[in-house]
Order: C-alpha cells, then sequence, then structure tokens
C-alpha cells in the first residue's frame, strides 16, 4: 500500500461467506483475525484455523455437593504436571494459546472437535463476535 499504509481486511481477504484456507493464511500475515506471534501457520485448515490448548483453565464447582455452593477455581496446566480433573457437575473455560483480533466484519464460529466426545465431554459450539478481541 501506498504510504505506509495499513491494508484494510476486505482488501486482503476479500469478501467471502466463509474464508478458504488462502485468505484464513493473507489475513493472518496481515494481522487480522489472531495477533501476530500467537498463531501457526500449519494450524490454518481448508476453510477454518485450529486454536490450540493454552495453559489457563477456569472451572466451576460444587463443593461438596451442595449446589448452593459454586466455587469458580482458576489453573494453569503444566505440561507432564499434575492431571485436571474434572467432576460430574464441573464446568470448564479453557483458554487458547492464540489471542483473537477479529475484524468488525467477520463472525468466528468454534467447533469441538470429536476427540473430545471421546474423553466424555461436551464442548460448547459457539460464536465469536465481530471485533472480539479474547485472549
Amino acid at each position: 500500500m501506498a504510504n505506509g499504509e495499513h491494508p484494510t481486511f476486505e482488501t486482503v481477504a476479500g469478501m467471502h461467506g466463509f474464508l478458504t484456507d488462502r485468505a484464513i493464511q493473507a489475513a493472518l500475515e496481515a494481522g487480522y483475525l489472531l495477533e501476530r506471534g500467537t498463531w501457526e501457520p500449519a494450524n490454518i485448515r481448508h476453510a477454518s484455523y485450529t486454536l490450540r490448548l493454552g495453559s489457563r483453565v477456569e472451572v466451576s464447582r460444587y463443593e461438596d455437593n451442595q449446589r448452593e455452593t459454586r466455587q469458580r477455581v482458576t489453573t494453569n496446566l503444566i505440561s507432564g504436571g499434575k492431571a485436571l480433573l474434572l467432576r460430574p457437575g464441573d464446568s470448564a473455560l479453557l483458554y487458547s494459546l492464540e489471542n483473537l483480533r477479529l475484524p468488525a466484519c467477520v463472525l468466528g464460529f468454534t467447533v469441538a472437535r470429536g476427540l473430545l466426545f471421546v474423553e466424555s465431554l461436551s464442548p460448547e459450539n459457539t460464536f465469536v463476535d465481530p471485533g472480539s478481541r479474547r485472549r
């Protein structure tokens, strides 16, 4: 771009219903979708990007099976460290290594991988708001 202007997302990725792997790659390289330095090119797949699990996990659980005493505990996972135990009724909020930086014209979708269901987990498929900035 002339005079050091930063290209718009639409110029970099084009206007699509869904972004292709090439459009995702171009957008990431231009500083869109995910914060620079937090994404890996190998995680770009067809029309998606596979987020990686970070070390921060927030678990919400009932103490001593008492429904009125729900407690939130924040844990940092350590590679090779103690396993995270989830009990029936617990819910866990997992954080990715990537930091989201969606433009105002992009809606993101999170889709659980089948491997999680094999582990008896029921992850939530949801969306990421346009313009979202999340860690």
